[in-house]
């Protein structure tokens, strides 16, 4: 076997094996929480979408360093709208293009993501939840974090 042989068989084995890890990083919790309610428990008092009527997360209480914070972007800024879906688009893959998520992936098309407030959208995807989503605070700038939840509350409309 030659050299270019050998290392295209090396290439080949390496890519399979990468290709075979993928999904480990979008499955689902061994629980069998679909994570479409953000706090992980669907017997709220509202129908048990995870709903919240004023749109607090109540059952989490958000982090000092997040608490009350404010999405700086105007929901119809389009700098930040083409920022924030080119962000989505690199760095949120497990969501789907769409936002509609999968089995253990939260759907940010419904209602109840809707309803997150903006210092729980910072919250999580700074820090991540679980082993399904990873934190972002160390890959994005905060304010490339707001871009990416600036088009993902589009995705809901």
């Amino acid at each position: 076997m030659t050299f270019n042989n050998l290392s295209k068989q090396t290439l080949s084995l390496l890519t399979l094996a990468a290709l075979g890890l993928a999904p480990v990083a979008c499955d689902s919790d061994d629980d069998g929480n679909d994570n479409n309610d953000p706090v992980g428990d669907d017997d709220d008092d509202d129908g048990g979408d995870g709903d919240s009527s004023d749109g607090e997360n109540s059952d989490e209480e958000i982090p000092e360093d997040y608490a009350g914070e404010e999405n700086p972007n105007d929901a119809d800024d389009e700098d930040a709208l083409e920022a924030g879906q080119e962000l989505y688009e690199e760095n949120c893959g497990c969501h789907g293009d769409d936002g509609s998520g999968g089995e253990g992936v939260a759907d940010l098309t419904t209602s109840s993501a809707a309803a997150w407030a903006d210092d729980y959208w910072l919250w999580k995807v700074s820090e991540g939840e679980g082993e399904n989503m990873p934190g972002f605070k160390d890959a994005l700038s905060e304010d490339e974090i707001w871009q990416v939840i600036t088009y993902c509350r589009t995705l809901a409309e």
